[in-house]
């Protein structure tokens, strides 16, 4: 059996007679592309660590960014990837007319005439980085070359290496199956759970890891691994943490936050050596303190109202707003300006023409100083123009998601010349100031005046809200009942009956519960909630007086849910349209059912008989409300599909031509 020394030695001889060229290095395909797509591809996994590393040395950090290039050869990874985001790079290589190449060739020239680089001739069996040194180690394509034992003490070598905040980096093929030994060039190639073992036994964590594409077909798949050490990956969240609290994203008091997150590493490095019954009994003690932890982190209104709102959440790929081409809309067919509103916000807007209107006027619209006069034109002078007027749900902006986009664009297709007016609220995107209940109500009720002070009538506009847009919806269209306004169709999408009903079930993304594990202390959480809850939202209030409001009149309340909605349940929009026949019969009682999956035909109690339910295929049902006395048939209805989730499901065609429908074009 071949020993350590036999194996080390074998691989020296090969490399010692290998030139040292890139094409040497990469084994016959330094000429090709590999090199090219390699440095590529090692650029991009780096761009994604950039907010883990430690940051170079600045004004504010006196701190060198040092990296170690790991079996580095003649430097072609401290020439293309390395220099580029440190301040200096040591190389160390065992061969000897590779280490002398890194040290006098015209590779690395540049680098050496800047005092940049710094070759270390020591095999990596061997060597031992100087202490907190590095912000990063680059092991590439030389790991291989170590065995089981000997990789694991290196990497515990590189422990001491490494300064707070940096990352071990490794770059290898990777085999399927089982390990393979290269005899030629005595070498090792692994399979992926091979280094996730050696890993482990090193004490490393994972935090990133990433497949190289572009390589030809007949190589190896190479894999790159970020490692840390479990002290330091939680040295990167109480980073990250602090960082976040100092922009207020979160409690808004660093010391709150560095208080919850060094409970987190506490729990996180105390588990890694309990026994499994002692880690059980463990977490229900430090998950009920976390939960704690997190309920007292809820009591701060900023805190609160960034969660609900999430108008500090920007999708990184956003282009510009105010250039809705890059959005993938035609040139000149969406406006985009800012609506005054009556406390002085200036509340971002598009005004998407219909698309028939846009292709009739292309020419005009399309035109190199276009000053957008003509949107404003083609609505006041159209007396059978509809508005929509869009409320959208929590989180980024009014172009966020392609589920908003595609639905201005969709709505925009209608018959009969219908424009889509879409607003972000105030302190979401490009809008000023800080959102609020009172003050999303105020942004609505200002895109409504808007509309209507460019010759739309009431009658002819829609307000259709999803999520937290059906809260505002629902409000704005209150308001404006109680002011005379009577809008021709409210449509909330995937709404909720209040937010202290919401609060006590939701559980964000789909299984992380907020309130409802206090559902066997009541006490508790109604303490909570009268207490804590600045912001109520009380949807089944407001439309069951707009239904009261808007009896006998040509209005129409459409209420749209999917069952597979994983973020608000269903029997949300049941309550609410219990509410809106509540409204209308003049019921004036409470609802008497609770938020179940009672079926709507049978509730609320006195309304039992005057629900009728239509299967729409497969798809879902429809029940529609026979009027009472003096009503409109069909006035109020509820459609619930068995298709679309939280945020698809206002792209259904269902609610195309409810909406249609609604507006008289269809």
């Amino acid at each position: 059996m071949e020993n350590k020394e036999e194996f080390y030695g074998k691989a020296r001889l090969y490399w010692d007679a290998v030139p040292p060229t890139v094409n040497g290095m990469l084994g016959g395909y330094g000429s090709g592309k590999v090199p090219r797509v390699d440095i590529q591809g090692s650029i991009a996994f780096l761009s994604k660590l950039n907010a883990r590393l430690p940051s170079r040395k600045s004004a504010e950090n006196h701190s060198e960014f040092i990296s170690a290039d790991c079996g580095a050869g003649i430097g072609r990874v401290t020439k293309g990837l390395l220099s580029k985001y440190s301040d200096h790079v040591d190389l160390v290589e065992p061969i000897e007319n590779f280490a002398e190449e890194a040290r006098s060739g015209a590779l690395l020239q540049e680098e050496r005439d800047a005092g940049k680089v710094t070759v270390i001739q020591k095999g990596l069996e061997e060597w031992t980085p100087e202490e907190s040194k590095y912000s990063l180690i680059w092991a590439q394509w030389c790991l291989g070359h170590l065995e089981d034992d000997d990789l694991v003490a290196f990497f515990k070598r590189c422990q001491k290496g490494l300064r707070e905040g940096g990352l071990i980096c490794v770059k290898e093929n990777i085999t399927m199956g089982q390990n393979v030994k290269d005899e030629e060039d005595s070498s090792w190639t692994r399979t992926r759970d091979s280094l996730l073992t050696i890993f482990k036994d090193a004490g490393l964590k994972v935090v990133k890891e990433d497949l190289q594409h572009g390589f030809p077909q007949e190589l190896f798949p190479v894999r790159m691994f970020a490692l840390c050490y479990v002290h330091r990956l939680f040295d990167h969240i109480n980073h990250n943490f602090w960082m976040a609290s100092s922009r207020r994203y979160f409690c808004g008091s660093r010391k709150l936050n560095a208080g919850v997150m060094h409970i987190v590493i506490g729990v996180s490095i105390t588990f890694e050596n309990m026994s499994l019954l002692k880690r059980g009994y463990s977490l229900l003690f430090f998950g009920g303190l976390l939960y704690a932890g997190f309920l007292l982190c809820l009591t701060s209104p900023a805190l609160q109202r960034n969660l609900l709102y999430l108008h500090r959440a920007k999708p990184f790929w956003g282009a510009d707003l105010t250039k809705p081409e890059l959005y993938g809309f035609a040139n000149g067919r969406v406006r985009p300006f800012h609506i005054q509103t009556p406390d002085d916000e200036r509340i971002f807007a598009w005004h998407v023409l219909p698309f028939n209107l846009y292709s009739a006027h292309r020419e005009e619209l399309e035109a190199p100083n276009y000053d957008y006069a003509k949107h404003t034109e083609l609505l006041r002078n159209d007396p059978e123009a509809r508005v929509v007027i869009y409320m959208h749900g929590t989180a980024g902006t009014i172009a966020a998601t392609d589920n908003r986009l595609n639905t201005y664009r969709t709505w925009s297709l209608l018959p009969g010349n219908v424009h889509v007016l879409t607003i972000d609220y105030r302190g979401f995107g490009l809008s000023t100031g800080e959102p609020s209940e009172e003050g999303l109500v105020t942004d609505g009720i200002s895109a409504v005046q808007w509309a209507m002070e460019n010759g739309v009538a009431p009658e002819r506009i829609a307000i259709v809200g999803q999520s937290l847009g059906s809260a505002v919806s629902i409000a704005v269209a209150n308001e404006l009942a109680s002011q005379g306004t009577y809008i021709r169709a409210l449509l909330p999408i995937c709404g909720f009956a209040s937010l202290t009903q919401i609060v006590t079930t939701y559980r964000l993304v789909g299984f992380i519960p907020i309130l409802s594990p206090l559902r066997v202390y009541p006490l508790i959480q109604n303490f909570i909630i009268n207490n804590f809850l600045y912001e109520k939202w009380d949807s089944a209030t407001r439309l069951r007086s707009f239904a009261e409001k808007t009896r006998g009149k040509d209005v129409s309340i459409t209420i749209m849910h999917s069952v597979y909605d994983m973020d608000i349940p269903y029997a949300s929009s049941r309550l609410l349209f219990q509410s809106a026949i509540t409204g209308s019969l003049h019921a004036g009682q409470d609802m008497t059912c609770a938020m179940d999956d009672t079926d709507p035909t049978v509730a609320p109690d006195f309304a039992k008989g005057l629900v009728d339910k239509r299967t729409i295929g497969s798809g879902g049902s429809v029940y529609t409300f026979k009027a009472g006395e003096g009503e409109k048939e069909g006035r109020i209805q509820y459609v619930e599909l068995d298709w679309g989730g939280h945020n698809r499901m206002q792209k259904a065609d269902s609610v195309l031509m409810a909406l249609g429908k609604a507006l008289g074009v269809l």
